[in-house]
């Protein structure tokens, strides 16, 4: 029903417009309406008003294909999800760079006029610690490693998936508090094979939904072995989270002070 009003009312509108330019003695050069339908397409495609996004927010287009292959340009619920997922808006649908603010809308265009290729540390310079520790029958390596930061405050971050071993990420070390959004398994073209945000072991963090609170220095969140024994390798683990509260401003942490402001030494207390 919606798409048969949008075809009504684009042909009452040339209807409408040829009557005005027979009456008026008015005629306009093929090129001239060419630019003219191109530029109204192109407001409406990248930077529709309100009541524009909500009338087409059901709609879908058989060519832009969202990060989980679906089709997603007209579902504006789609683009704070698919914002953790992608380092740059360029790789967004135009109504859903729309949905977040012009300034995601302006960046894409940007990107695209000047063909532009942004890695995950070319479209900004702020990242988030993550200590991990990779650990097999015979070896354990313990690195420090940067997520890069998304939207929102979210940081995404690509570990290596390798048969036979444990991933461990030592959270309490820098986070108090956060939320864990997603943890994806990717194959080697980024594709998700499946999410395994329920394959967690927690030590010493309390869960409630997407939020973790880690009791101490030492809690640690293991991704348990996925059995990839038919898949080829190699493989990757994405996890996107937003620190709530850093290990070193978590108030629980903080010595208690007394009433003029000072810290008590523990002797004191």
């Amino acid at each position: 029903e919606k798409v048969a009003n949008v075809q009504a009312e684009c042909l009452r509108f040339i209807n409408d417009a040829r009557t005005f330019f027979t009456k008026a003695g008015v005629t306009h050069e093929y090129s001239i309406l060419q630019q003219a339908a191109h530029a109204a397409l192109f407001r409406h495609a990248y930077m529709p008003i309100e009541a524009e996004l909500e009338y087409f927010k059901d709609f879908q287009h058989v060519k832009f294909m969202g990060p989980d292959r679906k089709k997603t340009i007209y579902h504006l619920e789609s683009a704070s999800k698919n914002v953790r997922c992608l380092p740059s808006p360029y790789r967004l649908g135009a109504y859903e760079t729309r949905s977040l603010g012009l300034d995601f809308t302006f960046s894409g265009l940007v990107q695209r006029r000047f063909q532009l290729d942004l890695g995950p540390e070319d479209m900004n310079v702020r990242f988030s610690p993550l200590k991990v520790s990779i650990e097999s029958t015979h070896e354990s390596k313990v690195v420090l490693l940067r997520a890069h930061h998304l939207h929102d405050g979210y940081f995404s971050i690509i570990l290596p998936y390798v048969s036979g071993t444990s991933v461990k990420m030592l959270l309490g070390e820098h986070y108090g508090w956060l939320q864990i959004a997603d943890i994806q398994l990717l194959d080697n073209a980024r594709n998700v094979c499946r999410n395994v945000s329920s394959s967690l072991d927690l030590e010493e963090i309390n869960r409630e939904g997407e939020i973790y609170r880690c009791l101490s220095q030492a809690s640690v969140a293991t991704i348990r072995p996925v059995d990839l024994e038919l898949v080829k390798m190699p493989h990757y683990y994405h996890v996107i989270f937003r620190p709530l509260v850093s290990r070193a401003s978590d108030p629980l942490r903080r010595p208690p002070r007394n009433k003029g402001g000072r810290f008590m030494p523990p002797a004191q207390r």
